[in-house]
């Protein structure tokens, strides 16, 4: 599923960044890494905008705001408790 897609107040695990413009890729994909946007850290859906747009994020002790196309680049797994 997508950052977009996912629950609230899930721990989440990024497991791949997908840039969906070819000739944007690197520089955006510079730009998400630098903000934490990276795979294997863990994330929570925090709040989305009313109309969906943008969302609010925890990621490593921060908030961020993602605007809805970024957040649909983002692959996230929910991280379950193990027992």
């Amino acid at each position: 599923m997508t950052l977009k897609e996912a629950p609230y107040n899930q721990l989440l695990r990024i497991i791949a960044i997908h840039n969906h413009h070819a000739e944007e890729s690197e520089p955006e994909a510079l730009r998400m890494a630098e903000m934490g946007l990276v795979d294997g850290h863990q994330i929570r859906v925090i709040k989305r905008a009313p109309l969906g747009d943008p969302i609010q994020i925890e990621l490593l002790g921060y908030q961020l705001c993602l605007r809805s196309e970024q957040a649909s680049q983002v692959e996230v797994e929910i991280i379950t408790a193990e027992a």
